[in-house]
């Protein structure tokens, strides 16, 4: 299988005053297509500076990402922009949706700053994209609704299809279930399972839902800055 992501030897430090706080120490991971990897650990051990390192939002202090074959190591700000929006798809515990658009126009809304799609027909084809993977994930009747009306499922639903729009690689999740009741977060990462396996996609999924866990593929534990 391909390696989507090679984590390599990564740590983080940030200093508070004069005093450095190790975060990760000597982190390892290597993700493939078609698989979803869970990573639980309390709360203040790093996960989110993980994610962040492995979406190229953050780099580390030492060691690098690989990723799809690239090394992001050397990348400017302005390349690993370009890569982000190309190459991974985020969801966020809070949807992160724009109030004032539509489901439509919010799962539109990366697709229009993706260069890419100038030679993909453009705006039009955005917009077919878009609809398709609002029907994908069961909206196709909210798709003109605003967030406002639409519920806590059906906004994490708009956001998967958001994170899709652009057909990344890689999709990282950060408690993507955890701002909701146990039946509809169930829905939830039964969608997130489905299109990892339907789309060839590699899923990253921080969580502290145990019965969630147990159906992904690996499940890694973050503890005194290791993953194990």
């Amino acid at each position: 299988m391909e390696n989507i992501l090679e984590v390599k030897n990564v740590c983080k430090s940030f200093y508070q005053g004069s005093k450095e706080i190790e975060v990760l120490n000597d982190i390892n991971l290597t993700v493939k297509k078609n698989t979803l990897i869970s990573i639980q650990g309390a709360s203040g051990t790093g996960k989110s500076t993980l994610m962040h390192i492995m979406g190229v939002l953050e780099k580390p202090t030492s060691g690098g990402i690989v990723f799809d074959g690239v090394s992001m190591t050397d990348k400017s700000d302005k390349e690993l922009a370009v890569w982000r929006n190309e190459k991974i798809g985020f969801i966020f515990q809070f949807h992160n949706l724009l109030p004032e658009f539509s489901a439509l126009e919010n799962v539109m809304l990366p697709g229009m700053i993706n260069d890419a799609w100038k030679d993909k027909g453009g705006r039009q084809s955005i917009r077919d994209k878009a609809e398709s993977l609002l029907r994908e994930v069961g909206l196709e009747d909210r798709m003109n609704h605003h967030p406002s009306i639409l519920s806590g499922g059906e906004q994490q639903r708009v956001a998967i299809a958001r994170a899709l729009i652009n057909d990344p690689v890689l999709l990282l999740a950060d408690e993507p279930t955890g701002n909701l009741d146990r039946k509809t977060g169930e829905v939830v990462y039964e969608l997130l399972i489905h299109l990892s396996r339907s789309r060839s996609k590699a899923f990253i999924v921080v969580t502290h839902d145990e019965e969630l866990v147990n159906k992904s593929d690996c499940l890694f534990h973050l503890k005194d800055g290791g993953l194990s």
